[in-house]
């Protein structure tokens, strides 16, 4: 099974859980994600209505950098166990960016 699919598997098994058992956490800046936790695992779900705030760049280096930064997508999911051990993102038309998978137990403790 590819990385993508396994990350996919993780993101179908969690998102219920997440909006299931969730609560919405103002973030700064008036952005707001579904936040839930299981054990050491927290979950992060962000969607269309929980958009991260747009970034308007302070200098020239600032704008290069958002060149070359990914675009956020409407959906993301992160997972923490300890440190961030999980990162994706998708759209209704199918686009996956798999931003980070570190590999781990904590694959084992994921609610079914």
């Amino acid at each position: 099974m590819s990385r993508i699919t396994e990350a996919i598997a993780i993101r179908d098994r969690v998102v219920p859980f997440v909006q299931s058992n969730g609560i919405v956490e103002n973030v700064g800046s008036g952005v707001s994600v579904v936040i839930a936790t299981i054990g050491e695992l927290r979950f992060s779900l962000r969607t269309p209505f929980t958009r991260l705030p747009l970034f308007c760049p302070a200098s020239y280096t600032d704008a290069i950098v958002l060149q070359r930064t990914r675009v956020n997508l409407p959906y993301g999911l992160d997972i923490w166990c300890g440190k961030k051990v999980f990162s994706l993102q998708w759209d209704h038309d199918g686009t996956i960016d798999l931003m980070s998978f570190r590999r781990g137990p904590w694959e084992q403790k994921i609610p079914n």
